[in-house]
């Protein structure tokens, strides 16, 4: 074997390690990212239950209205007892009920009761599904707690879209700043400024070729990395919603500004 093809072969593996970790590390703040925007739907509709049935002190048919809800919201919907004890479930036939566990130490119920609301993601003990929770507590009501549920499946499948049909540039920007930058940096190596010496090196080399501005996206809960391109003189230059909450940054290609 040649010394060339040996320095190719390196080179390729190298290369072929650095896409499998920026893959993972993709996968990582993706998926942190839709469980947070799922909990805060969910915290957000079970909200909205929770002010439906305030008030309901002798609610006929609670099995009944957990039906009504969960059609309502589209999610799995429980109706919960101050003694913990499960009222109705959009999932659970009536005749089933009695055979629930007892909901009172349920930590999103827990949360609920002591704070006013709470969310949490774990296997459900009835369905046996890993699901997102989120649950807020009642005022005046027969219902002490309601309980909003979505499968975590349907985390993945966003993912899994997310990741096959991701944010694309918006025209208007690739063709005002034609230059994209994207890094990544493995943990043991972040905060030593390894960051600012790629970016800046970089930005020399694209003003050096003629490119006049450059622009990347950033997910917009990602604090720190938002900070870091800020004060290193990118400006926003718009946002997108749902499912991606990309920020979109832009940069002069012969500013660089000291961190």
């Amino acid at each position: 074997m040649t010394f060339r093809t040996r320095t190719f072969l390196v080179v390729l593996v190298a290369s072929a390690a650095a896409l499998v970790v920026a893959l993972w590390l993709l996968q990582g703040t993706l998926r942190q990212t839709m469980a947070t925007d799922i909990e805060q739907g969910l915290a957000r509709q079970a909200a909205l239950a929770g002010e439906l049935l305030a008030g309901q002190t002798n609610l006929a048919d609670p099995e009944a209205e957990a039906l009504h809800l969960g059609r309502l919201l589209d999610e799995r919907v429980t109706l919960i007892a101050a003694d913990g004890r499960v009222l109705g479930d959009s999932e659970v036939a009536e005749t089933n009920l009695p055979a629930v566990e007892n909901h009172a130490t349920r930590p999103e119920v827990v949360s609920a009761r002591t704070a006013g609301a709470g969310t949490a993601v774990r296997r459900s003990a009835t369905t046996g599904i890993e699901t997102v929770y989120a649950a807020v507590a009642v005022r005046d009501s027969v219902v002490s707690v309601v309980r909003v549920a979505r499968p975590i499946a349907i985390l993945d499948e966003r993912m899994a879209f997310a990741i096959h049909h991701p944010a694309r540039t918006p025209r208007r920007i690739s063709e005002s700043h034609p230059a994209h930058l994207h890094i990544n940096l493995l943990p043991h190596i972040q905060g030593r400024g390894s960051g600012a010496e790629l970016v800046k090196a970089w930005l020399s080399a694209m003003h050096r070729r003629g490119v006049p501005r450059a622009h990347l996206a950033v997910g917009a809960k990602n604090a720190n990395a938002v900070g870091f391109y800020r004060r290193f003189g990118f400006t926003e230059l718009e946002r997108s919603g749902p499912p991606f909450d990309v920020i979109w940054f832009g940069i002069d290609t012969a500013v660089h500004s000291d961190l």
